[in-house]
This record gives structure tokens, C-alpha cells and sequence, in this order.
């Protein structure tokens, strides 16, 4: 639809075709039964104090939040109630309530007020999303229009509802969510987490602050209207136990077709819900950011599901909170209005405004270090050119022949990637509590094997999913390899880009579609490595094999200004943020004394052609 001089309605600007007729809202809280028996606590929100044109609307479309954060809070010491609805940037509640839509926020089994034992992840608690849909959709308040937001674990309850395929759930708005859960969130390249699954071994400012934000009692269920629970009630449900069921064994078992008791295997965490999303066909806006944990997993999300939904993407310049990084802070990077955009979504969606959304581009990526936002046709773009820089003598990086050599180092196990004035990272991050600072590996590749060009002569965007080839042998049966994509300025600093990472037991590759059970097209078509135990192979370095690992890094957009260098480093460990392999440090622990550091062997020649593929945008 063309813009007029009142109405606007382009990516993060949206003026003049929803408007804010409400200034006030009603309140309550009630459990809802499942089919089980068990209960989920529920605030609903809805519009009121209506000044718009005609008759106060008695029916609303309904935005739902299904949440394990709480969905209202308690701080024992300050005795302070807080809300989900005005907690995060970019959810806005009250925002969507003055634009006449009502609001659900639940806590999902367990937590919370809600009854129940948690299996996070589990079918139980999937089928919990998708029979909540189904209850806003019968109460007379709803229109039978519904929506859902929010990011990570709020993100993938999105997905859950939809795979159950509830007639009323209409568009949903999933940020930073992975689509494969076993890898994609716990193991990335076969490594586990370990900071992240144990949240161990973090740095004092990221514990301080994370302390802070669990130190919060959960809000009753207080079924008055515009009433708040009491101080006995909320020291009674404090004082509840909700013990989580037994989950994965991956202490022992760290694959991705291992079982919980309950039945799921890995794959049924999130990558098994794309086939009912698919059948779904609801609406979809992925959101991600480059410096996410995630991001990986939202482009394949986005690229698989397209075909059959209709469905958006977008990716900031941030880390799993989206609005915040370096980028934003150092770097210039305008904070965008993401309530804006949601509105537009929403309003296209769930109210049938006709305001051009359905017309625009489906893709918005932030290009760093170039030209900003921008909208794109489709992911991967189909005009990059994959690009293959070989590693070479002098330990140097070139689109030319590769060249005959070995370049080897001791690799040191208490190599740690993380930065920013709190030591944080794009895992760290998954806690919400980003680096304070850019990623500078300036000091951090003196320990690392390095490639890097020369002075580049002109700028090179590169935009998608970079791919490293590197034929490596060790001293050792087994190690880890991480690799990390850099840009090196004039006065030599290094920023990280993006990274990537692989164990030697998975180094062969295996049919990418059967990281899901559902019939269904993965895309695009990265390197998959399966994960499934019988696919495991340890011992793989033995006796001085040249085993070939081609390694995919998070997707980026990042400009290569003129004058500045690419860069790849390589290491055999990133701790805390990853586990030390066990063959290397049995007890994980960087300081043990009978840890064994890896010699690691870089082989480059016609027949061993280690390189890096960029995905360079002409």
C-alpha cells in the first residue's frame, strides 16, 4: 500500500494504521487445566479506557507469552513486584494493550505458579503450548486471532504451539532459537557447553549479575482483579517443590539420539517441531542476532520453513538480547524499533490490516561495518560467490593455489575466548548478559595458529555462512578444533567476526536432513556432522591420520573495510565456555596436571587443500 503523509509503514517505522486508542487495561490472574490435570498460571491483560472512533471493541486479538522466566516476580528484600510485561525491551505489553490487543502471560509447567514437573522440552510440556492457544481462543475476550513473542526459551514455546497446530495461532515471532537442540544449543561441533549447562566456572561480574535476576520469588495466582497476592502467599509457593524429571543422561551419553526417560530423544528438543510448524502454516517472523549463540539455527529455521509458511527474517548486530553490543555501542549502530515492527507484523496478521507488510522484502540483515540495514530476497543470497582463501607459507591467507607445507604448535588448554570488561561471549551471552566491550583476539592469537591476507586493496562484504576445510593430524587420538573468522585493522587489532567449532569424532560428514525425524527439506545446505552415537569415531587422530574437518561458522554480514586483513585462528580448546576433551583433560579442569596438550598438525597442498570459503557479496 503507498505511504501518505500520515501513514507509514516500512521495516522499524510504523505510523498512522494502528492506532493507540486505549490508555488504560484490566487485570487478572487464573490457572488454566490441562488434559493431564495440571495447572498453568495465567495474567491476562485487556484493553480499556477505549477513545477511538465508534463502539469500544468487547473482542480482542491476543498476543501470548509462554514463559519459564516468571511471568511476575517478588523481591524478598525490596518487596517489589515486577512483570514479564514490562521487563524486556522490544516485548512492550503495555505498548500492544494502547493498540487494542489483549495479553496472555503464562508460566509453563513447573515453573513458576504452575503445577506440574518440568521436562524442559519435553512433549508434555510442547502439548502445554499448544492446548493454552487453544483456552485463549474459547474465552469470550478473544477473537480468535492469536499471536505469540519473545526470545529463546520464550522463542521456542512459539514453535512447540504452533507444531500442535492450533487453528487460532495465527503468526508467531520467534527470537534467537536454535533449530537443531542438541547441537545448535548444548554441543555445538560435538563440544559441550560447559559454561553454559553447568553455569560453572564464569567470571565474578557475569555470576553477580546473574545472581541478581534469580534471586526474585515467583508471583502467585491471585484471581481478583487488580490484585496482588500477598506476602504469605508468596512465601507458600516459594515454599513448593517442583523438582525437574529426570532428563538427558549427556554427562554419559553426549549424543543426539539419546533418550530421556520420558522418551524424547535429542532431536525432539526443537528440530522434530518444524514438521508440524510446516503443516502449521502460520506466519512466522524469525529474529536473530550475529552474535547470538543461536544464529545458526535461526537462518535454518527461516530457510526450511519458508517454502511453506509465510515467513520473515531479521538480523541484528547484537548477541542474544538483540538491541545490545558492540555494534551499538562502539560502533554506531542505531538502535532499531522493534515494537514497531512487531506491530506491523501483528497488525498485518492478526488484525487484517492492509499496511504493505506481505509486500516487503521477506529478509532485513544489519551488513557491519557497511551499509547498515537492508533488505534482501532471500538466505543464502544469491549472489554471493563462495570465495576459498588458502592457508599459506608465512602463515598466510590467499585466494590463490594453496601451498605445500605443515605449520604446527602446541596447543595450549587454557586457551579462553572470552572478553569485555565482565569476560563474557556469544555463550556467555545466552544467559542475556553480553561482553561489555568488542571482541578483541588482538592478544588472544599470539596463542593461536593464524593465517591472515594482505592489506586488502579494496572492501569485501561477506554475507552467509562462512565454511573452513582444515586437514589436521595430532599427537594425540583426538582433539577439539575451534576456528574464528577475524578482521585485522591497521594497527593490528583483531575482532572476531564469527566462529566455529568441531570435536575429531564427528569429523564425518552425514546426510543433513536427518538432524530432524520429519520428512522434511533441511536448508541451507551446511555441513552436518549427525551426532548420533553410532556415527561417533574416537581414536580418530591415531597413530598420525590426516583427518579432514570442515568446520561451518556462525552466519555473519560483516564488511572488510580497504586496508584491513582477513584473518582465521585456530585453536584445540575455548574454556570455560566449552569443555576440555575428556581424552585431553579427563577431569576438565585446564589446570590439572594430568591434562595432555595436543601438538596439532595444519596440512596445506594440492591434495590437502585446507582453506576457508567466504561467502563473498559482489
Amino acid at each position: 500500500m503507498p505511504e501518505s503523509a500520515s501513514k507509514i509503514s516500512r521495516p522499524f517505522e510504523y505510523e498512522g494504521y494502528s492506532n493507540p486508542d486505549y490508555s488504560g487495561f484490566d487485570s487478572r490472574s487464573t490457572y488454566v487445566s490441562m488434559s493431564d490435570g495440571e495447572r498453568m498460571a495465567a495474567d491476562i491483560y485487556l484493553p480499556r479506557e477505549y477513545s477511538g472512533k465508534g463502539v469500544a471493541p468487547k473482542q480482542f486479538p491476543v498476543i501470548f507469552i509462554f514463559t519459564c522466566y516468571q511471568r511476575g516476580s517478588f523481591h524478598p528484600e525490596t518487596r517489589e513486584w515486577e512483570w514479564t510485561m514490562s521487563r524486556r525491551p522490544g516485548v512492550g505489553s503495555d505498548y500492544f494493550l494502547r493498540h487494542g490487543y489483549a495479553m496472555v502471560i503464562a508460566d509453563t509447567r513447573g515453573t513458576g505458579a504452575s503445577s506440574g514437573n518440568s521436562q524442559v522440552f519435553g512433549w508434555r510440556y510442547q502439548d502445554d503450548a499448544g492446548e493454552l492457544v487453544n483456552w485463549i481462543a474459547e474465552q469470550g475476550w478473544c477473537d480468535g486471532n492469536i499471536g505469540m513473542i519473545g526470545g529463546s526459551h520464550v522463542g521456542w514455546t512459539q514453535l512447540a504451539a504452533a507444531s500442535r497446530k492450533p487453528s487460532a495461532l495465527k503468526a508467531i515471532m520467534p527470537a534467537v532459537v536454535p533449530f537443531d537442540g542438541f547441537t545448535g544449543q548444548f554441543f555445538p561441533g560435538g563440544i559441550a557447553m560447559y559454561s553454559f549447562i553447568n553455569q560453572a566456572e564464569m567470571s565474578d561480574a557475569v555470576t553477580t549479575e546473574l545472581g541478581q535476576t534469580r534471586n526474585r520469588l515467583s508471583a502467585p495466582v491471585c484471581d481478583e482483579p487488580g490484585k496482588q497476592a500477598g506476602w504469605d502467599e508468596v512465601l507458600q509457593l516459594a515454599s513448593l517443590e517442583k523438582p525437574e524429571l529426570p532428563s538427558y543422561d549427556w554427562d554419559n551419553e553426549p549424543f543426539i539420539d539419546t533418550k530421556c526417560p520420558s522418551g524424547e530423544s535429542g532431536r525432539d528438543i526443537c528440530s522434530n517441531l518444524v514438521g508440524g510448524v510446516a503443516e502449521s502454516g502460520v506466519a512466522i517472523y524469525h529474529l536473530g542476532g550475529w552474535f547470538d549463540g543461536f544464529t545458526r539455527g535461526t537462518c535454518e529455521l527461516y530457510a526450511t520453513l519458508a517454502p511453506t509458511n509465510p515467513s520473515r527474517l531479521a538480523l541484528f548486530p547484537g548477541y542474544h538480547d538483540l538491541l545490545y553490543g558492540f555494534m551499538y555501542d562502539e560502533f554506531g549502530a542505531e538502535t532499531p524499533d522493534l515494537l514497531a515492527e512487531r506491530l506491523r507484523f501483528f497488525d498485518c496478521y492478526l488484525k487484517g490490516i492492509d499496511n504493505g507488510f506481505e509486500n516487503d522484502p521477506p529478509i532485513l540483515i544489519y551488513n557491519m561495518q557497511g551499509d547498515g540495514w537492508r533488505s534482501e530476497s532471500e538466505w543464502p543470497l544469491a549472489r554471493q560467490v563462495e570465495t576459498e582463501f588458502y592457508l599459506g607459507d608465512g602463515h598466510t591467507l590467499s585466494d590463490g593455489e594453496s601451498q605445500e607445507g605443515t605449520d604446527s604448535r602446541e596447543m595450549n588448554l587454557q586457551h579462553d575466548r572470552r572478553y569485555g570488561a565482565n569476560l563474557s561471549s556469544r555463550w556467555t551471552g545466552l544467559f542475556a548478559i553480553p561482553p561489555q566491550g568488542a571482541p578483541d583476539m588482538t592478544v588472544l592469537d599470539v596463542d593461536s595458529i593464524c593465517y591472515t591476507t594482505a592489506a586488502l586493496q579494496d572492501k569485501v562484504e561477506v554475507t552467509g555462512h562462512p565454511i573452513v576445510r582444515l586437514w589436521v593430524s595430532a599427537d594425540t587420538e583426538d582433539v577439539d578444533i575451534f576456528v574464528y573468522l577475524e578482521d585485522v585493522d591497521e594497527s593490528g587489532r583483531s575482532l572476531m567476526v564469527t566462529e566455529g567449532q568441531l570435536r575429531s569424532g564427528w569429523a564425518d560428514l552425514q546426510d543433513k536432513n536427518s538432524a530432524t525425524d520429519c520428512d522434511i527439506e533441511v536448508q541451507p545446505d551446511l555441513p552436518w556432522h549427525g551426532y548420533q552415537k553410532d556415527q561417533y569415531q574416537p581414536g580418530l587422530l591415531a597413530n598420525g591420520k590426516i583427518v579432514e574437518f570442515v568446520i561451518d561458522l556462525q552466519p555473519t554480514s560483516w564488511t572488510f573495510r580497504a586496508g584491513h586483513s582477513i584473518r582465521l585462528a585456530i585453536t584445540a580448546a575455548n574454556w570455560p565456555d566449552f569443555q576440555l576433551h575428556p581424552g585431553l583433560s579427563p577431569e576438565n579442569d585446564p589446570q590439572s596436571t594430568g591434562n595432555i596438550s595436543p601438538t596439532v598438525f595444519i596440512y596445506r597442498s594440492a591434495s590437502h587443500r585446507s582453506s576457508i570459503v567466504l561467502p563473498v557479496i559482489k
